[in-house]
């Protein structure tokens, strides 16, 4: 059976690759109707398949097809418009992530989560395509306010549909109806996070975060009926607009920026409650008043940053957007070690936003990481005495953040969490000496992050293309993760 889906997608691909060729069908509507149908399979193929494991193998299967496909451009005129779009990539690596993520009678989420995005997502870019005329601007796509609103409209009604279906097994549903406000404000708050994620997700992204998020809060909504769910989703969309919208004000944040931190706040704040919110709203508040200050003091280098005090959604994803994917795996799994990584994560890039913020209030002496030598303040890969003082109070503060809610040893917490966010934030510092993408201006001879300086094109120096800022501290992230997951897996022995 899963053969006969694979021929429809083969087929589908041939026939509206033919007639956008011969100029029959729009590209764009080429394109959509075969992520409809692409994506739709791959929903419907679940009901055909037993083992978790299946979808995986077809799913790296699909991935490594399609990305030869985009690469040989075979489906250049469907997938490309004056760019290669990795969007239908992206679907295949969510399929792939989806079969890791659910096993045994949980497999059932994955269908509703990629219909989901086959028709509201496909829904949306035909009718901001063709009859939009204002858009959102939080982001390099172009979105429009229509996109979203059908966005939201379809996705609602589909989630509706999905919380009358029981279903009984693989192959096997019973339609029912039951009026109840649980489900309509479920669909709501699920539509409306997933209408923002589809907004702020740019070349072809959402293809893999909306079904990814879709499936676990499903999971949460629809696992079992819980009010408390409803009401901790009202207060977690009122405090994070508060939270987005001051930052906005304030400047601490742009508008992509404030979009963001709003969804990310949302999930964070509903599925962790006050402890999983203190700690990163810490970070954030202190790193926001610490980054103005310094702004304030030394504003000469801010040229020398890719990116300026007023953070955007990039900035935003990068210091959060690993603690986001915890709090999603927390929901899934319950496991308490995840709270740890949790911690260590956002210790990580605390630590090394107060070592920048710290190290650059005031002109000072910094030298490169790798051989000590001295090196212009504000540079990649400079440290300082008084920026890893400040990295070290950093990630004393989160672990501060969240000691309530731990029963581990506290003073052995209190020493790790610290430190992990210390050597983060030297690690960040090692990346941004070794490989991050750095340029000189052809004006003043500055080396800087930014591409342009004195408001002309800078040359390329040094570092990877793709290894900016924003990559650098997410890796950052990583890092401390790591080591605390490996401090954990050793005491565990």
């Amino acid at each position: 059976m899963l053969l006969v889906f694979v021929g429809i997608i083969v087929i589908s691909i041939a026939i509206l690759e033919y007639l956008s060729q011969k100029k029959v069908l729009h590209c764009e509507l080429s394109r959509k109707l075969l992520h409809i149908i692409a994506i739709s399979s791959a929903g419907f193929s679940i009901f055909y398949i037993s083992d978790s494991s299946e979808i995986v193998k077809i799913g790296l299967g699909a991935v490594i097809i399609l990305a030869l496909a985009i690469k040989m451009e075979v489906i250049n005129n469907i997938e490309n418009q004056n760019r290669k779009s990795w969007g239908i990539v992206y679907v295949a690596i969510s399929y792939f992530v989806l079969g890791i993520l659910w096993k045994g009678e949980n497999i059932w989420i994955i269908f509703p989560s990629l219909l989901i995005l086959a028709f509201a997502d496909s829904f949306a870019a035909i009718g901001g395509y063709f009859f939009a005329k204002e858009y959102l601007n939080i982001g390099n796509d172009k979105k429009s306010y229509l996109g979203s609103a059908i966005f939201f409209c379809v996705t609602f009604l589909m989630l509706i549909i999905f919380s009358q279906i029981k279903f009984e097994s693989f192959s096997k549903w019973n339609f029912y109806f039951e009026f109840d406000y649980y489900f309509i404000f479920s669909a709501f708050f699920i539509a409306f996070i997933l209408t923002l994620t589809e907004a702020i997700s740019t070349g072809g992204f959402d293809n893999f975060t909306v079904p990814i998020l879709a499936s676990v809060l499903i999971y949460t909504f629809y696992d079992k009926k819980d009010f408390s769910l409803i009401i901790n989703f009202a207060v977690a969309f009122i405090l994070a607009f508060l939270v987005s919208w001051s930052s906005y004000k304030f400047k601490f944040l742009n508008r992509s920026g404030a979009v963001a931190a709003f969804l990310l706040a949302v999930i964070i704040f509903s599925l962790g409650g006050l402890k999983w919110t203190i700690p990163i709203l810490v970070f954030f508040v202190f790193s926001s008043v610490l980054s103005k200050f310094r702004v304030n003091q030394n504003p000469e280098i801010e040229t020398l940053f890719d990116k300026s005090g007023t953070r955007d959604r990039m900035q935003v994803f990068s210091n959060g957007g690993l603690a986001g994917i915890l709090m999603l795996l927390f929901a899934i799994e319950k496991q308490n070690y995840i709270y740890l990584l949790y911690i260590a994560a956002i210790a990580t890039v605390c630590a090394d936003t107060w070592a920048t913020e710290t190290g650059t209030i005031k002109k000072q002496n910094t030298f490169n990481i790798l051989n000590f030598k001295p090196i212009i303040q504000g540079q990649s890969g400079g440290i300082s005495l008084v920026g890893t003082l400040g990295a070290l109070l950093g990630s004393s503060i989160i672990a501060l953040s969240g000691i309530l809610w731990l029963n581990e040893d506290v003073v052995k917490y209190f020493f790790v969490i610290s430190v992990i966010g210390l050597v983060g934030s030297l690690f960040d510092s090692f990346l941004g000496a070794t490989f991050q993408v750095l340029y000189r201006c052809k004006i003043c001879g500055k080396i800087t992050e930014r591409k342009n300086h004195c408001d002309i094109d800078t040359d390329y120096y040094k570092g990877i293309n793709f290894m900016n800022n924003d990559a650098v501290n997410f890796l950052a992230s990583v890092f401390g993760v790591g080591l605390m997951q490996i401090l954990i897996l050793i005491t565990e022995r």
